[in-house]
């Protein structure tokens, strides 16, 4: 074999490590004609698998070629060795050539080194092979005798040279690791010698996956995955403790069973530690190890510690958090370039890995096309930025402190690595961070929420925590971010949109301490205020901030003022012409928007706009705020693909930062749907809600004000659909959650009381409906105001449930309250005030005053074709609305016109098979059967049957009502048959859902017999 034949066979390896093993036969089968170097790249794929170290293939390769050449001398195979082998690879091999001795004096073979299935060794019987490595072949045996039937890994130690140093040594080890008792250790059964004098050893069997193909398959988050690690230290711990190192720790030498222990195997080639040396240290290194997962100090031949074992738990956990070695390029390029990355190079924090796999594949998805990249990437990407997120901080510094060169620089022990993963998951100070005032402080406050905030907030300011030089701007603006991150997670317990908060905590604190979260935030502005005074950089950031939290607890008015403060000093420190003014403006045009002063809050955004865009450079992430917050805007003002235009910019300039970045698309998301589902793109819309659901209930805690509001947003376009109980179960999730983590008194609360208001009323249950609707408007006039927008949308639904209800005066009271009070938020033309038009006609109609209703109808006609578009859903109900008057007035010609056009936007709109075209199917058969028409009723109304048995179901008032029309058309028609049937249907359902005492159960039973006398009579 010749050099180039080398490069081949190290070619094709590198290339199929990378494939799955289910693709790697055909693509050496289809690039690889010469069948010795595919056998080579066999034997090495096994040896990889197997994770039989580098010394043991570059020694084996030695061995092989000694064996053909056994006439040479030693510097001969070395020539033709260098033949075979790169210079690289001969530098290796001679780095290592003492360990693996006279080549010519040792001879293997398979027949050696294997066992015949069937046959038994000692008392156990052969069943299969289940893999085989470095160190030997792994069986799977069972125990044949009288006394036990009990199956057991049987391993069968490897010849080699020195072999009865190895026979020796296997007693010695066989008594000690036999001792060691751990839930997480494989035990050792038993052990012994073949006839062929080859050492062997049993322990139980495992039935399980590796554990890296473990956290896969189970799809671990990050917390489970360092849960079930924890675990692995456990075990090694107490092997360190009875002076064993593993010196082989990886994840096939770990399985994790089914109910998720993992057990350590392979123990059986540690090397005892020398009790009588210092028991951190050993003699020199043994050969086994995988070198993906070695450390420097084995590379290097050094002297093996348990700090060995802790830089190999280090790779698997960095492995475990990522998916990658913390080596992965160099581990694709050769043995040689691992080595020298493991014995010189430093790796990335593993949430910068994650991230710049996810910049890596964007980079990809640009070049191969940037319109497919923007839509399809994004889900992607978010489930690394969520990762990255999780991974940074604590868990960067517990990996890279296990991972660090010097093993005296490692932990001191797997007990000090188990303690600070034990301490992360408590939110404590792990060991791995540098121990700063400023770490410790931040660790304090999330453990400490029932302290006196403010009190807090005091302490550090007093302690000079925030010194200022004023000759050093800019130093102290870099800071302003890191000091409102530690503000924020301060009063996380306060702000219902982190992930520390929680209702009960708070009213416990507040119980504790007499003292409310909002007088917390109170106390903490005026430490602000006061002891800031002098500091204006750092003040407007934490005001701003404060701000934002006041804003997420529905104080929209506290919130306006802190951020408007901001805005004052953010105006005299800096430029007007400056992000910091741009993030102000559009903060408080955000509140304008949620207090309902839109135009305001347009010309507050507008502005940010105009500023961020002198402001641009490249890719200019903070203008994305502006449009993102005028895409809300035009939501609020209904000019829906407006909105949208705005939104998809938005996405263009996503902000820089790993979480922001991840709340922006959340909440763009959210915003789309919204805006689709205005635009009666229900699928759409569920599409874009659907996603932000699935992001966050990764991304939070599953009562979470964001997680609920994805709920909230299925269950809106499920009723919109017509999907009513559907809709309700969303919105009862949605409800449950907000009251646990917010409390009754939140605006989202309110809303999700609304919501599930309208759905019951959609379902005739009017009684629910108001009981829900009382609670909804008590909620937001405490926490609104009775001017804001959504007071008005409660009262418009609490008269459309009076109206139900048969109470048209009461109806019209709550239907004027909320068109006055739209009319002031938003002007004459919007869909709410076309809605507001249309409810007032609909109560006048049904008081049969009908110019008044044709009036109303006119003008909520008139709007929604201005705002939404001739095909949109609300203009087909005006018309059909229309034509109900002009069908009481008995302009029938008029009416059939009105209906007709209704229908045919109704089918484009929503399709043919939504409930709001069961009232013009029916309307437009009511039509032509006054005309006399009685075969187009029939048609018209058997569509409206069709479509009530199929929504509503077949017991139905409303079922039975088409029913009814459908027996007088047919009885006209003299069917009496049919008309008598349809009668009965009617009949009993009325019975059945009504009563017998009902007025209309009695009509119908009036129907019946009157037509079974005149068919007696007939």
């Amino acid at each position: 074999m010749n050099k180039e034949a080398w490069q081949e066979i190290k070619d094709h390896f590198n290339h199929v490590l990378e494939l799955p093993a289910s693709e790697r036969s055909a693509y050496l089968s289809l690039n690889c004609s010469n069948e010795s170097i595919r056998n080579a790249v066999w034997q090495m794929l096994d040896s990889e698998n197997s994770g039989e170290s580098i010394e043991e293939r570059v020694a084996q390769n030695a061995l092989e070629l000694a064996s053909h050449q056994e006439h040479h001398s030693l510097t001969e195979n070395q020539s033709l060795l260098a033949r075979l082998v790169s210079k690289e690879d001969m530098d290796l091999l001679e780095k290592h050539a003492k360990g693996i001795g006279d080549f010519s004096s040792y001879h293997s073979s398979d027949e050696q080194n294997s066992i015949s299935i069937g046959s038994k060794v000692g008392v156990y019987r052969i069943i299969r092979q289940l893999g085989f490595g470095g160190m030997g072949v792994v069986y799977l045996a069972n125990r044949d005798d009288d006394n036990f039937d009990q199956y057991v890994a049987l391993k069968l130690v490897r010849s080699s040279p020195g072999q009865k140093q190895i026979i020796r040594r296997f007693f010695d080890e066989r008594k000690i690791l036999a001792q060691l008792s751990s839930p997480y250790i494989a035990k050792l059964l038993d052990g012994g010698v073949t006839p062929s004098n080859h050492p062997y050893f049993t322990m139980e069997y495992i039935e399980g996956l590796s554990i890296d193909e473990y956290c896969k398959a189970k799809k671990l988050s990050v917390k489970e995955v360092v849960r079930l690690f924890m675990k692995v230290c456990q075990g090694i711990s107490t092997a360190h403790r009875s002076l064993i190192i593993h010196r082989d720790i990886k994840p096939s030498n770990i399985l994790v069973t089914a109910d998720g222990e993992p057990k350590i195997l392979d123990f059986g080639i540690a090397k005892i530690l020398d009790s009588a040396a210092d028991n951190h240290t050993t003699a020199a290194s043994g050969k086994p190890m995988t070198l993906k997962y070695a450390s420097p100090e084995q590379v290097s031949g050094a002297a093996l510690t348990t700090a060995t074992d802790i830089y190999s738990l280090g790779v698997m956990l960095y492995e475990l958090l990522t998916g990658f070695s913390p080596y992965h390029e160099a581990h694709s390029k050769s043995s040689f370039a691992l080595e020298k990355q493991i014995y010189e190079h430093f790796p990335n924090m593993p949430s910068r890995r994650v991230r710049r796999l996810e910049q890596s594949q964007q980079a990809q998805q640009a070049q191969q096309a940037q319109q497919k990249r923007r839509k399809l990437s994004q889900l992607l990407f978010m489930r690394k930025q969520s990762l990255a997120r999780h991974l940074k901080g604590d868990l960067d510094n517990i990996v890279l402190m296990a991972l660090r060169k010097e093993p005296h620089r490692r932990y001191q022990s797997v007990d000090h690595l188990h303690s600070d993963l034990s301490r992360y998951l408590e939110n404590r100070t792990v060991l791995a961070h540098k121990d700063s005032l400023w770490y410790r402080s931040r660790k304090f406050a999330a453990r400490n929420k029932v302290l006196s905030l403010a009190t807090i907030v005091m302490v550090f300011f007093l302690a000079g925590f925030y010194q200022y030089d004023r000759h050093q701007l800019k130093q102290e603006i870099a800071r302003n971010r890191q000091i409102s991150e530690f503000l924020v997670q301060l009063f996380s317990f306060t702000d219902p949109y982190t992930d520390e908060f929680d209702h009960l905590k708070r009213e416990q604190h507040t119980a504790a301490t007499g003292i409310t979260a909002t007088q917390l935030l109170e106390k903490g502005v005026k430490s602000i205020q006061s002891d800031l005074a002098g500091q204006t950089v750092i003040q407007a950031s934490l005001m701003h901030t404060l701000g934002s939290i006041y804003a997420k607890l529905g104080l929209y008015q506290e919130s306006a003022k802190l951020i408007n403060d901001s805005l004052g000093i953010r105006l005299k420190v800096f430029s007007r012409n400056s992000f910091e003014v741009a993030e102000s403006l559009n903060y408080l045009g955000w509140i304008k928007q949620k207090t309902g002063q839109l135009q305001d809050a347009e010309t507050l955004h507008l502005e940010a706009l105009e500023i961020q865009q002198k402001l641009s450079w490249k890719d200019n992430p903070p203008i994305g705020s502006s449009y993102f917050y005028l895409g809300l805007l035009k939501i609020e003002t209904g000019d829906y693909q407006v909105a949208l235009d705005y939104l998809n910019q938005s996405l263009l300039h996503l902000p820089t930062e790993d979480d922001e970045k991840f709340q922006r698309y959340l909440n763009i998301l959210k915003a789309k749907g919204v805006a689709s589902e205005a635009l009666d793109k229900y699928e759409g819309a569920l599409n874009y809600f659907k996603k932000a659901l699935a992001e966050s209930v990764q991304h939070f805690d599953r009562n979470h004000p964001i997680v609920a509001d994805q709920w909230n947003n299925i269950g809106s376009v499920l009723y919109r659909k017509g999907e009513y109980d559907q809709a309700i179960q969303y919105f009862e999730k949605a409800l449950a959650s907000d009251l646990k983590r917010l409390g009754k008194d939140h605006p989202s609360v309110a809303s999700r009381w609304n919501n599930l208001a309208n759905a019951w009323a959609e379902k005739g249950d009017s009684g629910k409906a108001i009981e829900y609707l009382e609670k909804a408007l008590d909620s937001s006039m405490k926490t609104l105001g009775a001017s804001h927008p959504r007071v008005a949308n409660h009262w418009n639904n609490l008269g459309s449930a009076w109206h139900n209800q048969g109470e048209f005066d009461r109806a019209l009271y709550y239907y004027e309250k909320a068109l006055s009070s739209n009319l002031k938020t938003y002007g004459e033309d919007h869909p709410n005030v076309a809605v507001d038009w249309n409810n007032l006609g609909s109560a006048w109609y049904d008081k049969g005053e009908y110019e008044e209703a044709i009036l109303c109808y006119k003008n909520a006609l008139a709007i929604s074709r201005k705002t939404l578009g001739n095909d949109h859903s609300d203009v087909a109900q005006r018309l059909n609305n229309l034509g109900t008057v002009w069908y009481q007035k008995g302009v029938y010609d008029k009416a059939i016109e009105f209906f007709a056009q209704a229908i045919k936007i109704y089918v484009k709109a929503i399709g043919p098979d939504h409930p709001r075209l069961l009232s013009s199917w029916h309307n437009l058969g009511s039509a032509w059967a006054k005309k006399g028409d009685w075969d187009k009723a029939i048609e018209n109304h058997q569509k409206a049957l069709a479509l009530s048995q199929k929504q509503l179901g077949q017991n139905h008032k409303v079922t039975a009502l088409v029913q009814r029309y459908l027996g007088k058309s047919f009885e006209e028609k003299h069917q009496l048959g049919i008309a008598l049937n349809y009668y009965k249907d009617t009949f009993g359902i009325r019975l059945k859902v009504l009563g017998p005492d009902h007025e209309l159960t009695e009509q119908s039973k009036k129907d019946v017999l009157r037509l079974e006398a005149k068919l007696s009579r007939n």
